[in-house]
């Protein structure tokens, strides 16, 4: 007996301690709820009570939204109650379980919360409506798959499922109702709309009280290959009458509108939850190291949800936190920063412009093309070079003839290298023989080199001429020399018939590689001009280039001149014109000057990329070559 005393004992100095801890709380809100300052009010006209009562009703926005919310809350309240019944009653859930089940919901609302007030507070209280009161429709459905063998995963992943959800709809439907109700008056709006919506709660409540009673009666049948009875019937329900009020949101109207698709498309568009707590260290921090370290990340992030911040961050007072802002808005290439970037690309005082540029050529439009382009004439050799290099990245053809004006001009050398190598990068016939004028007139070094290396990159596969050019001597001569054997071999069995064009191509060959080793590049690149010659009309002239001409299937193929063979191979094959019209132009040059050894290496290099494109297509042709006759080295 006396044990049970000192237990009353115990639990009763318990119960005081948590009444009187309760109460401690009550008093410190009220205390807090004290400090919270009275907005200023106003008085409206006075009206009648029929008047108020009636002013919501006459406001068809607050009227459609009133609606909307009443549909809601009704077809919640239908499965609402039925929840925790479900778990004990079908499910066998502990009660304990069911406390940490609940607990689940509350951390994720808690932890959802700071998400929904910032899509809110950025996009409007209804596109956060939208997407949340959707979501949180199907949670009936998701009770439907729950059974007592699965119910710790299914039940766990619906709590949070729910409980993330749910801040968006409370936090979205009370602002919008606020917002959309007018100032005068508003109390009596929103008296009128709690009103409504606890009536709507009530009726739905004994709807689905009802729906259990008679869903109780029914027998139990299969549905998608699962028993369903009772209480899944009531939460079916409650599914599809949630989903059929959701589009009543459509009639709700809110100031600049933004559709929930472009709230989903950029949440979509990189990583929400990295983008969000970067968002929030760099709003939330004044140290211009964490800012910059943020905007950083959100530019790996990809997404374009922090693209407002960022575009804010380039009129911060630090200039490290704009470059990386700019550079941010580059990699996650949204159309929406290209105009503040051309504002900092016009603006020497925001000392940004490099960046800027830089995030411009990343992000491909009109507007970012035209204004990279206007800086080419700038008088500032770092602004040239740095629109040069982002012109390049943008990698857009209209950028061509401007930036072959800026070269016929350009004095500084790194922006000419930069410019060299950019049109080497945007492509096209007309580059490559601007480059090789340039070429022909300039001084010996590395913008030379560079030239020369960007003519290489057109001609050819990315750093297959470079090795080349930086190989040593010796070892140049011997890849020039591979280049001759190679040469003499293809054209000697493809001229095996014709002892005297064989003898011409022996002698090209050994000229050839004599007038490289002692310098005398003009020589040698008439020499490999006249062997890429002989080698394209061979082709064109074999069974192989017949089965390759095009159009000629009802004509016969001797009907055509080796002019016309070798035309029609041409048109059909941009590589293999590219190369032979760079030979030829080489080889036109050197009638007039000497050349030099970049100059003869690029012919060396042409001739092997044109004799790889014959050997393709005479493995794409699938039959045996012949020896034609009439042909001339």
């Amino acid at each position: 007996m006396n044990d049970f005393r000192k237990v009353l004992l115990v639990m009763g100095i318990l119960l005081f301690l948590l009444i009187g801890v309760a109460v401690l709380f009550a008093l410190v809100s009220i205390g807090v709820w004290m400090t919270v300052p009275e907005p200023p009010r106003r008085e409206g006209k006075p009206a009648s009570m029929v008047g108020l009562l009636t002013l919501p009703l006459r406001n068809a926005n607050f009227r459609s939204l009133t609606v909307f919310v009443c549909a809601r809350t009704m077809a919640v309240m239908v499965a609402g109650p039925f929840f925790t019944v479900y778990m004990l009653k079908n499910l066998g859930v502990p009660y304990t379980q069911i406390a940490i089940l609940a607990g689940l919901s509350t951390v994720s609302s808690i932890a959802a919360n700071p998400l929904w007030g910032y899509l809110a507070d950025k996009y409007g209280h209804k596109p956060v409506l939208h997407i949340s009161s959707l979501g949180i429709a199907l949670v009936p459905l998701c009770w439907f798959f729950a059974t007592k063998s699965n119910y710790p995963l299914v039940v766990s992943a619906v709590q949070v499922w729910a409980g993330v959800l749910a801040p968006g709809v409370l936090l979205s439907q009370f602002n919008l109702m606020v917002k959309i109700a007018p100032e005068e008056h508003r109390s009596a709006y929103v008296g009128f709309h709690s009103a409504a919506v606890n009536l709507a709660a009530s009726l739905g409540a004994i709807l689905g009280g009802l729906l259990a009673d008679v869903y109780s009666g029914l027998p139990e049948v299969l549905l998608f290959g699962r028993p369903v009875a009772h209480l899944q019937w009531v939460f079916l329900t409650s599914c599809s009458l949630r989903l059929l009020t959701w589009p009543l949101l459509a009639a709700v109207k809110e100031e600049k509108e933004v559709s929930a698709r472009v709230v989903l498309d950029r949440l979509r568009s990189g990583q929400p939850v990295s983008t969000l707590w970067n968002l929030m260290r760099m709003l939330r921090s004044s140290d211009p190291a964490t800012k910059a370290q943020a905007a950083r990340s959100l530019g790996g992030t990809g997404s374009s949800l922090a693209v407002e911040e960022l575009i804010a961050l380039l009129d911060d007072s630090d200039r490290q936190v704009r470059r990386e802002a700019a550079r941010a808005l580059g990699e996650i290439g949204d159309p929406r920063a290209v105009a503040p970037l051309i504002e900092r690309l016009r603006d020497p005082t925001a000392d940004i412009i490099e960046e800027a540029a830089e995030a411009l050529g990343r992000i491909p439009t009109g507007r970012s093309l035209e204004s990279l382009a206007q800086m080419l004439g700038d008088e500032r050799p770092s602004v040239r070079k740095s629109a040069v290099v982002a012109l390049a990245e943008l990698g857009d053809a209209r950028a061509r003839e401007p930036m072959e004006r800026m070269l016929e001009v350009e004095r500084d050398p790194t922006v000419f290298v930069a410019a060299a190598h950019a049109l080497s990068r945007i492509g096209g016939r007309r580059v490559l023989h601007v480059l090789r004028r340039l070429l022909r007139r300039s001084s010996p070094g590395v913008g030379r080199k560079e030239l020369a290396s960007s003519l290489g990159r057109l001609l050819g596969p990315p750093g297959v001429f470079y090795r080349l050019l930086e190989a040593e001597p010796m070892a140049q001569e011997a890849m020039v020399a591979r280049a001759f054997s190679g040469a003499r071999r293809r054209l000697a069995r493809a001229l095996a018939t014709d002892p005297e064009h064989r003898a011409q191509v022996e002698d090209n060959c050994s000229a050839g590689l004599q007038y490289f080793a002692r310098g005398r590049y003009g020589e040698a690149v008439g020499c490999v001009y006249r062997l890429a010659a002989a080698s394209v009309r061979s082709f064109a002239a074999s069974e192989k280039g017949d089965a390759l001409l095009p159009g000629q299937e009802d004509q016969d193929p001797t009907s055509l001149t080796p002019t016309q063979r070798v035309s029609l191979l041409l048109r059909e094959n941009e590589h293999l014109r590219i190369n032979l019209g760079f030979l030829a132009g080489l080889h036109s040059d050197s009638r007039r000057q000497e050349l030099h050894l970049e100059e003869a290496l690029l012919a060396v290099f042409a001739y092997q990329q044109l004799m790889d494109a014959l050997a393709g297509l005479e493995r794409a042709s699938g039959r045996s070559t012949r020896s034609p006759e009439g042909r001339q080295v």
